[in-house]
This record gives structure tokens, sequence and C-alpha cells, in this order.
């Protein structure tokens, strides 16, 4: 539990303690049963607890794993077995303490828990900083001793023989970590993974998109069921062009094959049932994987952050057939992004360039009232090449002093390119549009906005439209029996 108070310059982020000094003692001594520093006889005689039941659950623990973080499930489980032993008031606080101790980051764990932060940042024995969506950059009343930082260094298995690291760590957070004598004392940075990802609704929410660009990008994803568009996202560092991929890759018909390439795992696609997820190392690089993704018949590739050589290869697939491309680059605008493919070290033909249909152009600005935001700021349409220059329409615009993302003026090529696939009339596509802006602004209204339910609706979806002769289902009766905010899916059908 913690508390956020905004101040200057940076937010007040307060991890607050929720046990009692009793309670406090209670988890210490605990450990020391379990860490075989103390008898579990004389434990259970001080705080009268059943001896056969904490035996038991000391006899299911792996020693060898003790004092090292497990996956978040693994941590659960830890903790409701402990709960169900412990014959005390607040049980289940007291098993998530004592498993913070034993199985998570030292006394880091409560940020790993906190769904708000996406950074950790900790530079020596100096305060901890975080990064919150909220409030941005936060200062914590958290510091760790020289010996704790010893303790975090070896949890996350770093080789103090080299100075920089780039690490893997439980549930797919990743951490940078730079040891002396490149810096006084250990410097790291933990990017967190986000457990729950974040819906087309949430982005809805944050205003990061409106629901007519959100409903054109639906039918560019899907293609209408006939000609699925390719598409970059592009932006800044920590802009949110990877939460946005992931947000879109629920519009893929769920029979669909998917291959993601990515270098650090980022993408959480696990709603889909034939998803192949391929990760680079030294040894295969990016470049190598997507070659040999490519004999893999997907019906989809995504690349989770375009670098390099891997570029070229992304864009000759494309000249070979493969439809509903998609990925992720930094750059600043839609020209920028020409201008770098066509350069090394991507080296990607110029002739080839049009074959991504268009761009979104995602960056995270600072808002005089508002403070760090993300938005989309660009949708454009890549149409052809004139005179050596590639052209491109922005069928969508953000607009500073409205803080919105405004439709332009421009005939829309991508609207015509599904139109002539599909075998309807631009009108009509048109009308599809704006009838997908209307399901999902339902959705927002009616609150279905967790990632597995926004994908268990639109499965729902793409089953009546391909079982019904592509004739689409009511968008009220689809959300009338939508799980509340705070209900699980459990058991609940959302159509």
């Amino acid at each position: 539990m913690a508390s956020v108070q905004k101040d200057y310059p940076f937010s007040d982020y307060n991890v607050q303690q929720k046990l009692s000094q009793q309670e406090l003692q209670f988890v210490e001594e605990f450990i020391a049963v379990i860490n075989r520093t103390s008898k579990l006889s004389d434990f259970c005689e001080k705080y009268n607890q059943n001896q056969a039941m904490l035996k038991n659950f000391l006899d299911s623990l792996d020693v060898s794993k003790l004092n090292m973080p497990l996956p978040r499930k693994e941590k659960r489980l830890f903790e409701q077995t402990l709960a169900n032993a412990l014959q005390v008031p607040n049980k289940f606080e007291i098993a998530e303490a004592v498993a913070n101790r034993v199985h998570g980051f030292v006394l880091i764990q409560p940020l790993f828990e906190d769904e708000e932060l996406e950074e950790i940042i900790i530079n020596g024995t100096s305060p901890v900083f975080v990064y919150h969506r909220t409030f941005n950059e936060c200062k914590t009343n958290l510091s760790f001793t020289k010996n704790q930082l010893e303790v975090l260094l070896a949890q996350m298995e770093v080789n103090k023989e080299k100075s920089i690291h780039d690490l893997k760590l439980v549930d797919w957070h990743r951490a940078n970590a730079i040891l002396p004598p490149l810096v006084e004392s250990p410097a790291i940075t933990i990017r967190k993974f986000r457990a729950y990802p974040f819906s087309i609704i949430d982005l809805l929410n944050k205003n990061t998109i409106n629901a007519e660009a959100a409903a054109y990008l639906w039918a560019a994803v899907d293609g209408l069921q006939a000609n699925p568009l390719n598409f970059l996202i592009i932006g800044g560092t920590s802009a949110g062009k990877t939460t946005t991929l992931n947000t879109l890759s629920a519009f893929i018909p769920p029979w669909e094959r998917i291959v993601t390439i990515e270098d650090t795992p980022e993408l959480n696609l696990f709603q889909k049932q034939n998803w192949v997820q391929t990760l680079s190392t030294d040894e295969y690089p990016m470049q190598e994987l997507l070659t040999n993704v490519l004999r893999m018949r997907p019906d989809r590739i995504i690349v989770g952050d375009i670098r390099s050589g891997e570029a070229e290869t992304l864009f000759t697939a494309m000249n070979t057939g493969h439809r509903g491309v998609m990925g992720t680059l930094h750059a600043n605008n839609a020209k920028d992004m020409a201008m770098r493919l066509e350069n090394e070290p991507m080296n990607v033909p110029k002739s080839l360039i049009p074959l991504a249909d268009f761009v979104v152009v995602q960056h995270r600005v600072n808002d005089r009232r508002k403070g760090l935001i993300r938005r989309v700021m660009q949708i454009s349409e890549v149409t052809k090449i004139e005179e050596g220059v590639i052209a491109m329409n922005d069928v969508f615009l953000y607009d500073f002093h409205s803080d919105t993302l405004e439709r332009t003026k421009f005939q829309s090529a991508a609207v015509e390119n599904l139109a002539n696939y599909s075998g309807k009339t631009i009108n009509e596509v048109k009308d599809e549009v704006a009838h997908r802006a209307e399901i999902l602004a339902l959705l927002q209204q009616k609150g279905v906005r967790r990632f597995e339910d926004v994908n268990s609706f639109l499965w729902k979806y793409y089953e009546q439209y391909s079982m019904n002769s592509r004739q689409e289902p009511d968008a009220e009766e689809q959300t009338e029996r939508a799980p509340s905010e705070n209900q699980g899916l459990g058991d609940t059908q959302i159509l």
C-alpha cells in the first residue's frame, strides 16, 4: 500500500507499512524458522500456532529457491498456502509480508505489486525513484543499504566481472545495471512488465486515442476479413508504442496464426491460441529470426522493435504477399521514419516503403495542465512515390489546444483499399468504421475495459461475424451482459 503526494520537483511516493510492530516481529521470527536458524516448535509455542500445519508448509518449500524472487503465480501460491496454515488475524497480510521477504526483491517488492508504476530507479543508497503513470517521476521513502544492494544484485544474478548488464527478471520485468568503476555505486533501472495489459478501452479512457481513430485501426488490422493492412507505430522512448501495438493485437481474428519477434519480451498476446513468441539472442539476431519465421506459415508477423537489418527483411516479406504486418520503430514523425528506413542500418529500398500502408505516430508530451501524457499524434497513410519523394496523407492529426485527435479532410487510401478487397463501396466501408466506433464507445460506456474482457468480447464478435454470413451482431446486445469494473470474468459471458 502506498500514497502519493504532489510536491516539487518530484511527487512523494510513500510505501506504507500494513503490519503492526508485533506482527512484524512475528514475520521476522517465522522467516528465521524458514531459514532454519530457529526452531519451529519454539515459534509455535510462543505464538500458539498449529505446528503440524506449519510443518507441512515448510516441507513443501523448495529450499534451493529460498531468498530468490519467484514468478507472480508461484509467489501467490506461497502466500495462499502459508495463510491457510497460520492462525492469526491479518493472516493474508502476514503471509504476503513473509513472501515479499523470502521470494521478493528485498525492500522494493511492494513497488512491483503496484500496476501504476512503470519504472523503478535505484541510484546506490540514495532514495529510490519510480515513474508513475499519473504522477510521473516520484521520490520514494525507500533507500537501500550497501548490504541490501548486494542482496538485490545477487537476486538479479549480476556478474560483477562486467560493469554493464541487461537483465531479464521474473515475470518478464527487465533491468539495466551499471556497476563500479563506471559509476560510484550501482545504478539500476527496472522496466516493469505490466501483468494486466491495457486494452483499447483503457486507451480511450486515457484519451490516448479516440473511438473514431481506434475503429479505423480496427478495420485496418482485420482488413474487414479481406485484406489486413501493414503498418508501423513510431515515436520516441517510453511513448507507449508497444502498449498500443499490444492493444491493437486484440483486433486480429482469433483463428489466425501470429508470430512475434522481439529482443526483450514486451508483447503479451496470451489471449491468442495460435501465438508463437520468438526472442532474439546474440547468436540468433532479429534478422535471422525473421528469415526463419517466414517459413512458419504465419498469418501475422509482429516485430516488437525494428532497429536494424530486419527492417529490409520485413519489407521484403510484405513485398512477397505477407499482409497485416505490424511493428514499432523509433522515429519522431512519418517523414523521419521514411528517412530512417532508407538509411543505415536498415537499408530498406525506397520503392518498398509504400508497402507499409500507414504509420501511427505516438508521443509522450508534457501538457502544462495534465503533466506528461501519451497521445496518438498522427495517423499518416503512405500512398506513393512522386519524383523520388514518398507521399503521405495525414488522415488523423492531434490538436494541442483541444487535446483531441481530429479527422482531416484527406480521402483515406486505406478505406479505398478495404473497399476494393472486401467488395464493399467506399461509403459502406465508412459506415462500417463508424459502426465499429459506436461499438467501442458503447464498450467504454458500459465499463468493459479489462484486457481479457475486451478480448472475450471480440472473440464472440468474430464468431458471430463469421457464422452469420458476416452479418455483424448488435452492439447493444453484445455489451448488456458485460461484467462490472470490479467483477471477475469467471463464467460470465460478455455477449
